[in-house]
Protein backbone atom coordinates (compact mmCIF):
# COMPACT_ATOMS: atom_id res chain seq x y z
CA UNK A 1 0.00 0.00 0.00
CA UNK A 2 1.52 3.41 -0.93
CA UNK A 3 2.63 5.69 1.88
CA UNK A 4 3.90 9.23 2.38
CA UNK A 5 7.50 9.72 3.62
CA UNK A 6 8.60 13.05 5.17
CA UNK A 7 12.25 14.14 5.44
CA UNK A 8 13.20 14.13 9.17
CA UNK A 9 15.91 16.76 8.60
CA UNK A 10 13.94 19.65 7.12
CA UNK A 11 10.33 18.39 7.76
CA UNK A 12 9.46 19.87 4.39
CA UNK A 13 10.42 17.41 1.70
CA UNK A 14 7.76 14.74 1.03
CA UNK A 15 7.88 11.66 -1.14
CA UNK A 16 4.91 9.46 -2.13
CA UNK A 17 6.29 5.93 -2.18
CA UNK A 18 5.10 2.46 -3.17
CA UNK A 19 4.88 -0.11 -0.40
CA UNK A 20 8.02 -1.96 -1.60
CA UNK A 21 10.10 1.22 -1.06
CA UNK A 22 9.66 1.01 2.72
CA UNK A 23 13.09 1.09 4.36
CA UNK A 24 15.00 2.19 1.24
CA UNK A 25 17.11 5.33 1.02
CA UNK A 26 16.00 8.38 -0.96
CA UNK A 27 17.17 11.96 -1.43
CA UNK A 28 14.99 14.74 -0.04
CA UNK A 29 13.59 16.91 -2.87
CA UNK A 30 14.01 19.99 -0.65
CA UNK A 31 17.34 19.71 1.25
CA UNK A 32 18.89 16.88 -0.86
CA UNK A 33 19.75 14.88 2.28
CA UNK A 34 19.52 11.09 2.07
CA UNK A 35 17.04 9.57 4.53
CA UNK A 36 15.28 6.25 5.11
CA UNK A 37 11.74 6.19 3.77
CA UNK A 38 9.18 5.30 6.48
CA UNK A 39 5.42 5.83 6.67
CA UNK A 40 4.62 9.23 8.19
CA UNK A 41 1.04 8.20 8.96
CA UNK A 42 -0.56 10.67 6.56
CA UNK A 43 -2.82 9.34 3.78
CA UNK A 44 -1.18 9.51 0.39
CA UNK A 45 -4.22 11.14 -1.28
CA UNK A 46 -4.65 13.84 1.41
CA UNK A 47 -2.39 16.89 1.55
CA UNK A 48 -0.60 16.96 4.91
CA UNK A 49 -1.07 19.78 7.37
CA UNK A 50 1.42 22.65 7.44
CA UNK A 51 4.85 21.95 8.91
CA UNK A 52 4.03 23.74 12.20
CA UNK A 53 0.94 21.60 12.74
CA UNK A 54 2.85 18.44 11.92
CA UNK A 55 5.44 19.38 14.52
CA UNK A 56 2.68 19.73 17.21
CA UNK A 57 0.52 16.73 16.43
CA UNK A 58 2.78 14.09 14.97
CA UNK A 59 5.42 12.08 16.70
CA UNK A 60 8.98 13.01 16.01
CA UNK A 61 10.62 10.83 13.39
CA UNK A 62 14.05 9.75 14.51
CA UNK A 63 16.63 9.73 11.65
CA UNK A 64 17.67 6.29 10.56
CA UNK A 65 21.06 5.07 11.75
CA UNK A 66 24.03 4.71 9.42
CA UNK A 67 23.41 2.32 6.51
CA UNK A 68 24.06 -1.28 7.36
CA UNK A 69 22.59 -4.70 6.93
CA UNK A 70 19.63 -3.72 9.07
CA UNK A 71 18.31 -0.59 10.80
CA UNK A 72 15.62 -0.14 13.45
CA UNK A 73 12.76 2.37 13.06
CA UNK A 74 11.50 3.68 16.39
CA UNK A 75 8.37 5.74 17.09
CA UNK A 76 6.79 6.88 20.36
CA UNK A 77 3.56 5.07 19.41
CA UNK A 78 5.09 1.96 17.88
CA UNK A 79 7.40 -0.80 18.97
CA UNK A 80 10.87 -1.07 17.51
CA UNK A 81 10.53 -2.80 14.18
CA UNK A 82 13.57 -4.01 12.19
CA UNK A 83 13.58 -2.43 8.76
CA UNK A 84 15.88 -3.64 5.98
CA UNK A 85 18.00 -0.81 4.56
CA UNK A 86 19.65 -0.58 1.20
CA UNK A 87 22.52 1.57 0.09
CA UNK A 88 21.60 3.66 -2.93
CA UNK A 89 23.64 3.60 -6.11
CA UNK A 90 24.81 7.16 -5.46
CA UNK A 91 26.25 6.19 -2.09
CA UNK A 92 28.00 3.18 -3.60
CA UNK A 93 29.58 5.32 -6.31
CA UNK A 94 30.70 7.93 -3.77
CA UNK A 95 32.34 5.25 -1.69
CA UNK A 96 34.59 4.11 -4.50
CA UNK A 97 35.12 7.35 -6.43
CA UNK A 98 38.73 7.50 -5.16
CA UNK A 99 40.86 4.59 -6.25
CA UNK A 100 44.19 4.53 -4.33
CA UNK A 101 45.80 2.59 -7.22
CA UNK A 102 45.14 5.35 -9.73
CA UNK A 103 48.44 7.08 -8.93
CA UNK A 104 50.60 3.97 -9.59
CA UNK A 105 48.74 3.45 -12.85
CA UNK A 106 49.50 6.99 -13.99
CA UNK A 107 53.12 6.45 -12.91
CA UNK A 108 53.28 3.36 -15.13
CA UNK A 109 52.04 5.39 -18.12
CA UNK A 110 54.65 8.08 -17.38
CA UNK A 111 57.44 5.49 -17.21
CA UNK A 112 56.39 4.18 -20.62
CA UNK A 113 56.62 7.67 -22.11
CA UNK A 114 60.03 8.36 -20.59
CA UNK A 115 61.25 4.96 -21.84
CA UNK A 116 60.30 5.88 -25.41
CA UNK A 117 62.14 9.21 -25.13
CA UNK A 118 65.22 7.47 -23.69
CA UNK A 119 65.32 5.14 -26.69
CA UNK A 120 66.16 8.11 -28.93
CA UNK A 121 69.15 9.19 -26.84
CA UNK A 122 72.58 7.73 -27.66
CA UNK A 123 73.26 4.73 -25.38
CA UNK A 124 69.73 5.10 -23.97
CA UNK A 125 68.45 1.61 -24.79
CA UNK A 126 69.45 0.27 -21.35
CA UNK A 127 67.46 3.05 -19.71
CA UNK A 128 64.51 2.18 -21.95
CA UNK A 129 64.57 -1.45 -20.80
CA UNK A 130 64.87 -0.53 -17.11
CA UNK A 131 62.10 2.09 -17.20
CA UNK A 132 59.70 -0.09 -19.20
CA UNK A 133 60.34 -3.10 -16.94
CA UNK A 134 59.67 -1.06 -13.80
CA UNK A 135 56.54 0.41 -15.37
CA UNK A 136 55.37 -3.10 -16.28
CA UNK A 137 55.74 -4.29 -12.68
CA UNK A 138 53.90 -1.26 -11.26
CA UNK A 139 51.08 -1.54 -13.81
CA UNK A 140 50.68 -5.30 -13.30
CA UNK A 141 50.37 -4.90 -9.52
CA UNK A 142 47.72 -2.24 -10.06
CA UNK A 143 45.91 -4.45 -12.57
CA UNK A 144 45.84 -7.34 -10.13
CA UNK A 145 44.65 -5.24 -7.16
CA UNK A 146 42.23 -2.62 -8.48
CA UNK A 147 38.47 -2.95 -8.99
CA UNK A 148 38.77 -0.90 -12.20
CA UNK A 149 41.38 -2.81 -14.25
CA UNK A 150 40.98 -1.03 -17.59
CA UNK A 151 43.63 1.67 -17.08
CA UNK A 152 46.05 -0.65 -15.29
CA UNK A 153 45.68 -3.27 -18.03
CA UNK A 154 46.38 -0.62 -20.68
CA UNK A 155 49.53 0.55 -18.85
CA UNK A 156 50.66 -3.08 -18.50
CA UNK A 157 50.20 -3.71 -22.21
CA UNK A 158 51.97 -0.49 -23.23
CA UNK A 159 55.08 -1.19 -21.14
CA UNK A 160 55.14 -4.83 -22.28
CA UNK A 161 54.91 -3.71 -25.92
CA UNK A 162 57.85 -1.32 -25.48
CA UNK A 163 59.95 -4.12 -23.95
CA UNK A 164 59.10 -6.46 -26.81
CA UNK A 165 59.97 -3.89 -29.49
CA UNK A 166 63.26 -2.90 -27.86
CA UNK A 167 64.22 -6.56 -27.37
CA UNK A 168 63.06 -8.11 -30.64
CA UNK A 169 62.64 -5.28 -33.17
CA UNK A 170 64.72 -2.28 -32.02
CA UNK A 171 64.98 -0.93 -35.57
CA UNK A 172 61.29 0.06 -35.33
CA UNK A 173 62.41 2.73 -32.86
CA UNK A 174 65.48 3.67 -34.89
CA UNK A 175 67.83 1.71 -32.59
CA UNK A 176 70.61 -0.52 -33.81
CA UNK A 177 70.19 -4.29 -33.23
CA UNK A 178 71.57 -5.71 -29.99
CA UNK A 179 73.88 -8.00 -31.94
CA UNK A 180 76.24 -5.85 -34.04
CA UNK A 181 76.07 -6.43 -37.75
CA UNK A 182 79.16 -7.93 -39.37
CA UNK A 183 81.52 -5.18 -40.45
CA UNK A 184 81.70 -4.82 -44.20
CA UNK A 185 85.10 -5.29 -45.72
CA UNK A 186 84.73 -1.85 -47.31
CA UNK A 187 84.50 -0.27 -43.86
CA UNK A 188 87.89 -1.78 -42.99
CA UNK A 189 89.60 0.23 -45.76
CA UNK A 190 89.70 4.01 -46.22
CA UNK A 191 87.08 5.42 -48.58
CA UNK A 192 86.26 8.74 -50.20
CA UNK A 193 82.97 10.47 -49.44
CA UNK A 194 81.21 13.10 -51.54
CA UNK A 195 77.68 13.99 -52.68
CA UNK A 196 77.40 10.60 -54.40
CA UNK A 197 78.19 8.69 -51.19
CA UNK A 198 81.09 6.42 -50.32
CA UNK A 199 83.42 5.10 -53.00
CA UNK A 200 86.89 3.54 -53.10
CA UNK A 201 89.70 6.05 -52.82
CA UNK A 202 93.14 6.13 -54.30
CA UNK A 203 96.25 6.60 -52.22
CA UNK A 204 95.65 10.37 -52.23
CA UNK A 205 92.13 11.64 -51.62
CA UNK A 206 91.11 14.72 -53.59
CA UNK A 207 90.57 17.65 -51.24
CA UNK A 208 87.09 18.15 -52.71
CA UNK A 209 86.13 14.85 -51.06
CA UNK A 210 86.20 13.64 -47.46
CA UNK A 211 88.32 10.77 -46.20
CA UNK A 212 86.45 8.12 -44.17
CA UNK A 213 87.45 5.03 -42.24
CA UNK A 214 84.68 3.23 -40.32
CA UNK A 215 83.07 5.98 -38.20
CA UNK A 216 85.80 8.63 -38.65
CA UNK A 217 85.29 11.20 -41.40
CA UNK A 218 87.94 13.85 -42.13
CA UNK A 219 87.49 16.88 -44.36
CA UNK A 220 90.20 19.41 -45.28
CA UNK A 221 89.73 23.03 -46.40
CA UNK A 222 92.81 24.87 -47.71
CA UNK A 223 92.95 28.66 -48.17
CA UNK A 224 95.67 31.20 -48.90
CA UNK A 225 95.07 34.25 -46.69
CA UNK A 226 96.40 36.83 -44.29
CA UNK A 227 96.22 35.86 -40.63
CA UNK A 228 94.95 37.85 -37.64
CA UNK A 229 97.42 38.01 -34.74
CA UNK A 230 96.70 38.68 -31.07
CA UNK A 231 99.38 40.47 -29.06
CA UNK A 232 99.98 42.03 -25.64
CA UNK A 233 96.91 43.42 -23.86
CA UNK A 234 94.65 41.85 -26.48
CA UNK A 235 95.90 43.96 -29.37
CA UNK A 236 94.99 42.76 -32.85
CA UNK A 237 96.73 43.08 -36.22
CA UNK A 238 96.88 41.33 -39.57
CA UNK A 239 99.94 39.87 -41.25
CA UNK A 240 101.17 41.36 -44.51
CA UNK A 241 102.29 38.08 -46.13
CA UNK A 242 99.78 35.34 -46.85
CA UNK A 243 99.99 31.84 -45.42
CA UNK A 244 98.51 28.49 -46.41
CA UNK A 245 95.81 27.77 -43.84
CA UNK A 246 94.74 24.15 -43.48
CA UNK A 247 91.46 23.54 -41.62
CA UNK A 248 90.91 19.90 -40.63
CA UNK A 249 87.32 18.97 -39.69
CA UNK A 250 86.85 15.59 -37.96
CA UNK A 251 83.37 14.10 -37.60
CA UNK A 252 81.96 11.03 -35.86
CA UNK A 253 79.54 9.45 -38.37
CA UNK A 254 78.96 6.25 -36.37
CA UNK A 255 76.43 5.39 -33.65
CA UNK A 256 78.30 3.01 -31.34
CA UNK A 257 81.31 4.77 -29.85
CA UNK A 258 82.94 8.07 -28.91
CA UNK A 259 86.59 8.86 -29.64
CA UNK A 260 89.08 11.58 -28.75
CA UNK A 261 90.36 14.19 -31.18
CA UNK A 262 93.52 15.75 -29.76
CA UNK A 263 94.95 17.26 -32.94
CA UNK A 264 98.42 17.15 -34.44
CA UNK A 265 101.45 18.52 -32.61
CA UNK A 266 105.18 17.97 -32.40
CA UNK A 267 104.71 14.39 -31.14
CA UNK A 268 102.38 13.42 -33.99
CA UNK A 269 102.98 16.12 -36.63
CA UNK A 270 101.21 16.48 -39.95
CA UNK A 271 103.30 16.74 -43.09
CA UNK A 272 102.66 19.13 -45.99
CA UNK A 273 104.79 19.02 -49.15
CA UNK A 274 104.53 20.79 -52.49
CA UNK A 275 104.74 19.24 -55.95
CA UNK A 276 108.54 19.59 -55.88
CA UNK A 277 108.77 17.38 -52.78
CA UNK A 278 109.69 20.30 -50.52
CA UNK A 279 108.29 19.99 -46.98
CA UNK A 280 106.59 23.16 -45.78
CA UNK A 281 107.19 24.47 -42.26
CA UNK A 282 104.90 26.32 -39.84
CA UNK A 283 105.47 30.11 -39.78
CA UNK A 284 107.04 32.06 -36.91
CA UNK A 285 105.78 35.42 -35.64
CA UNK A 286 107.01 38.25 -33.47
CA UNK A 287 107.39 37.57 -29.77
CA UNK A 288 104.11 37.69 -27.83
CA UNK A 289 102.06 37.66 -31.03
CA UNK A 290 100.07 34.53 -31.80
CA UNK A 291 97.63 33.68 -34.61
CA UNK A 292 93.94 33.19 -33.83
CA UNK A 293 93.33 29.54 -34.67
CA UNK A 294 90.84 26.80 -33.79
CA UNK A 295 92.46 24.11 -31.68
CA UNK A 296 89.80 22.40 -29.60
CA UNK A 297 90.52 19.01 -28.11
CA UNK A 298 87.25 17.11 -27.80
CA UNK A 299 85.67 13.71 -27.19
CA UNK A 300 83.46 13.18 -30.20
CA UNK A 301 80.16 11.41 -29.62
CA UNK A 302 78.07 10.25 -32.61
CA UNK A 303 77.13 13.10 -35.00
CA UNK A 304 79.61 15.56 -33.45
CA UNK A 305 82.29 17.49 -35.38
CA UNK A 306 85.40 19.43 -34.33
CA UNK A 307 87.74 21.67 -36.37
CA UNK A 308 91.48 22.39 -36.07
CA UNK A 309 93.49 25.08 -37.93
CA UNK A 310 97.15 24.89 -39.01
CA UNK A 311 99.42 27.38 -40.86
CA UNK A 312 102.27 26.83 -43.30
CA UNK A 313 104.68 29.04 -45.21
CA UNK A 314 104.79 28.44 -48.96
CA UNK A 315 107.19 29.35 -51.73
CA UNK A 316 106.25 31.39 -54.77
CA UNK A 317 106.26 28.37 -57.12
CA UNK A 318 105.03 25.30 -55.22
CA UNK A 319 104.00 23.43 -58.36
CA UNK A 320 100.63 22.01 -59.34
CA UNK A 321 99.55 20.61 -55.95
CA UNK A 322 100.25 20.14 -52.27
CA UNK A 323 100.12 16.84 -50.45
CA UNK A 324 98.98 16.60 -46.83
CA UNK A 325 99.66 13.57 -44.62
CA UNK A 326 97.93 13.19 -41.24
CA UNK A 327 98.57 10.37 -38.72
CA UNK A 328 95.19 8.80 -37.89
CA UNK A 329 95.81 8.29 -34.17
CA UNK A 330 95.02 11.87 -33.04
CA UNK A 331 91.56 11.67 -34.65
CA UNK A 332 90.37 8.18 -33.67
CA UNK A 333 91.69 6.26 -36.71
CA UNK A 334 94.68 4.50 -35.21
CA UNK A 335 97.16 2.78 -37.54
CA UNK A 336 95.82 4.77 -40.49
CA UNK A 337 97.48 7.57 -42.46
CA UNK A 338 95.17 10.16 -43.97
CA UNK A 339 96.40 11.56 -47.29
CA UNK A 340 94.95 14.51 -49.21
CA UNK A 341 96.05 16.11 -52.46
CA UNK A 342 95.32 19.85 -52.71
CA UNK A 343 95.38 21.52 -56.16
CA UNK A 344 97.44 24.73 -56.14
CA UNK A 345 95.57 26.65 -58.87
CA UNK A 346 92.28 27.12 -56.91
CA UNK A 347 94.36 28.68 -54.11
CA UNK A 348 95.67 31.36 -56.46
CA UNK A 349 98.97 29.81 -57.49
CA UNK A 350 99.59 30.01 -61.21
CA UNK A 351 102.01 27.74 -63.04
CA UNK A 352 105.31 29.48 -63.84
CA UNK A 353 105.67 30.91 -67.35
CA UNK A 354 108.09 29.16 -69.38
Amino acid sequence: MPFLAICPYCNTGRIRCPEKALGLTASCPNCKTNFTMVDSGFPVDVEPEPVSAIARTQPTVVPAPAPGPAAVFRSPTMQAVPVETQVSNDDEQDGRSFDPLRVPTLLAFSLAGVALVASQIPYGRIGTVVLAAFGLIVAFIGWYSTRRPVLSASATGLNALILLIVSLAPTWLGIDPWRPEPIDKERLTPQAFDKDGLKPTSEWTDVRQSWQFDDVRVRVIATLEQIELTGPKGQKKWTKPTYLKIRVAVGNVGVARAFDVVGWDLKTPMKLTDANGKELAPPTFEANWEPTLRREHAKLTPRDTVEHDYLFEVSANPGAFFRLELPGGPCGAAEQTIRFQIPARPLGYLPPKG
